[in-house]
């Protein structure tokens, strides 16, 4: 491509284009360029005609099976998923005609209409649909909207019984807090007091990881930290230690080191009022 480079005028100040220091009306000089080129383009051997190729897996002289080993596994690394051996890709590319001809056909198609509203300019929420498939009773149901998401109310802690505050009143699980470390390694103590400053004053007494599993809970992973005046002494004496050790490390201690620059939180706390509450998940970025 001929390289273009920005030029004020003197007289308007309204930026023009120059092409190798001729003024943008040297049309000439394009055009001349412009059939440069094509010669060039026509002077190229010619492509061989496309052939269509039948998949198979069982043919290790085609590449097919070492071409998709190698594009999905590019894949995979990209959001860090762990790649798999060319037997296994092998295996997997066997099965997948089946799901292509219905549900990965469908969802598709159903997707590629709302491309096209959008494609129309169609800026009407109603003129959009939901879709909801389920092959196995043959049911697809198109909602003009989903469902609003749940809001968080006052009310009984559906685990403890025990009334309960939202901070702020009526998020959803789409709200989350964002604290950040800011290139600090944060102790427990100090994140406790960053969130206090960051979140409407609430006071942390429990800190988990979100989604934890059953299994890390009877592996006795369940809470990183906590502040229960009922459990035994010695207890509170090692989470009481624990406020001066950086939060990440006892994360590394539970769970090993992070795929990613922030953990998601489950926090336990308090409204400075002294009310149990309940916030959004808190998305902690320690680097």
């Amino acid at each position: 491509p001929i390289p273009c480079v920005p030029w004020q005028s003197q007289t308007s100040g309204q930026y023009q284009r120059r092409v190798h220091g001729d003024p943008v009306d040297d049309e000439e000089a394009l055009n001349a360029r412009a059939e440069e080129l094509k010669k060039e383009l026509s002077s190229l051997p010619a492509c061989k005609p496309l052939a269509i190729a039948e998949f198979e897996k069982d043919d290790d002289t085609n590449f097919h099976i070492d071409f998709i080993t190698a594009c999905s596994n590019l894949r995979a690394t990209n959001y860090t998923i762990e790649n798999a051996a060319r037997h296994k890709v092998k295996m997997i590319a066997g099965k997948i005609i089946p799901a292509l001809a219905t549900t990965t056909a469908m969802i598709t198609g159903l997707v590629g209409i709302e491309l096209y509203k959008l494609a129309l300019g169609l800026d009407n929420l109603e003129a959009y649909r939901n879709a909801y498939c389920n092959l196995g009773v043959a049911q697809v149901l198109n909602q003009v909207e989903p469902t609003p998401p749940k809001r968080a109310v006052e009310g009984l802690d559906p685990e403890t019984f025990m009334p309960i505050k939202p901070v702020p009143e009526g998020f959803t699980s789409w709200n989350k807090i964002e604290i950040k470390a800011e290139g600090k390694n944060l102790t427990i103590g100090e994140f406790n007091k960053l969130l206090a400053e960051k979140h409407f004053g609430v006071e942390c007494n429990l800190i988990g990881k979100y989604g934890v599993t059953k299994a890390e809970i009877e592996a006795g992973k369940g809470m990183i930290w906590t502040e229960n005046l009922g459990l035994k002494k010695e207890i509170q004496d090692e989470m009481k230690a624990l406020l001066d050790k950086p939060l990440m490390d006892r994360w590394k201690d539970f769970y090993g080191e992070p795929t990613r620059d922030y953990v998601v939180l489950d926090i336990g706390c308090e409204t400075p009022d002294g009310d149990d509450a309940k916030i959004p998940k808190v998305k902690y970025i320690y680097k």
